[in-house]
């Protein structure tokens, strides 16, 4: 009838009141329709009595569930529904997933996902319409959130009371509040606070200084940091107070003196090992150089002179190019004798030793034969071939 309906789930039926019927939905006999259990009571002499509902938050949550796998999964949490039947709903989502976008999710492509929950709200002319919000731990944003599509610039929190003034922009005052109220109340359902709204020119005469969401974002990383810091010095400050106090023993003052004046330290003696004397080698005898003459001093010195001229007449003495076979010798170049500056004279020893005396024949001897001209013969021995 118009005022409640029977349903019959199988073996039994079910009372479905119309208090908890969508408004504007007509059943007909033989219908198909969804419930929710809110409860099952049992009265005292009475069968159980199965209490359902198609008006509860509970069956919209449900329909959610069933319709988008990543809330039956568990990737997508619903955090709370607000919900006045066949008015509006709010549903406030979050993502365990960070590259799962929660509100997107519910929606789906071209809003196909949330038009199959809408369809089964109900065959009234008006659907009723389904907000998603995203949930936020910080309580101001979250506000802002939930009292979508108008647009809010910032809030005044009073946390103690949990209330809060909405600074809306100008002329949003129909979106915030909602055809008869409905926008505003179930924002205060979803969030928990009560909520007053102002537009911008009425919070400037108030001289209502409102945060942003971007201050409110950055007052709360503050918060948290200070009370990480917090954290961390009150878990150092037990880590310290856990640590045993050491026992103190009694100490005389006979113990204090003999800790505050050593007793000195007997250290045996070593005996130190004897140097013994190192033998003394005895000195080897010198040798001396004799020095021994066999010709006298006008001997030496005629021969230092004829030795002087030798050197003298070789390095004034011309050169003689070597001539190839065949060519005359008549036509080999003369070289014209190369005047030098005379040599002065050096200083010689008076007194020559044997060996000295040796080395400067044997020196003669090979300077004789580097001036023959062993050329001169090649002619002979050609001449034999």
């Amino acid at each position: 009838d118009e005022r409640s309906a029977i349903v019959n789930i199988g073996r039994t039926s079910v009372y479905l009141p119309k208090s908890h019927c969508i408004p504007g939905e007509v059943f007909k006999i033989g219908d198909r329709i969804k419930l929710y259990v809110i409860d099952v009571s049992i009265v005292q002499g009475k069968s159980a009595q199965i209490n359902v509902s198609r008006a509860d938050a509970g069956f919209l949550r449900r329909l959610f569930e069933e319709e988008i796998h990543e809330i039956y999964e568990g990737t997508v949490v619903i955090k709370n529904i607000a919900r006045e039947a066949g008015e509006r709903s709010k549903v406030a989502v979050y993502s365990l997933d960070p590259n799962v976008d929660p509100a997107g999710a519910c929606i789906g492509p071209n809003g196909t996902r949330i038009q199959k929950i809408v369809g089964q709200l109900g065959n009234a002319k008006e659907k009723e319409k389904i907000d998603i919000i995203a949930y936020n731990d910080i309580p101001g944003i979250f506000i802002m959130e939930a009292l979508k599509p108008a647009q809010v610039l910032g809030v005044v929190l009073e946390a103690k009371k949990k209330a809060a003034i909405a600074v809306i922009a100008n002329g949003q005052s129909a979106l915030a509040i909602g055809k008869r109220g409905v926008n505003a109340r179930l924002a205060v359902k979803l969030t928990g606070w009560d909520i007053a709204i102002k537009e911008q020119d009425e919070a400037l005469a108030l001289g209502l200084h409102y945060l942003t969401a971007d201050e409110l974002r950055r007052d709360e990383e503050i918060r948290r940091y200070e009370e990480e810091i917090k954290r961390r010095e009150a878990a150092r400050q037990a880590a310290i107070d856990a640590i045993p106090p050491t026992p103190k023993d009694d100490i005389t003052m006979t113990q204090v003196m003999a800790e505050a004046t050593p007793s000195e330290k007997v250290t045996p003696e070593v005996a130190k090992p004897v140097a013994q004397p190192k033998p003394v080698e005895a000195p080897k005898p010198e040798k001396k150089t004799v020095i021994r003459t066999t010709k006298t001093l006008e001997d030496l010195e005629r021969e230092l002179e004829r030795e002087k001229e030798r050197n003298l007449a070789k390095a004034t003495a011309p050169k003689k190019r070597p001539y190839k076979r065949g060519e005359k010798r008549d036509e080999m170049p003369v070289e014209k004798p190369v005047v030098t500056p005379t040599l002065t004279p050096t200083s010689y020893m008076d007194i020559y030793s044997d060996e000295e005396i040796e080395e400067l024949e044997k020196e003669e001897v090979v300077t004789e034969e580097e001036d023959i001209d062993f050329e001169e013969f090649e002619d002979y021995y050609d001449t034999e071939e």
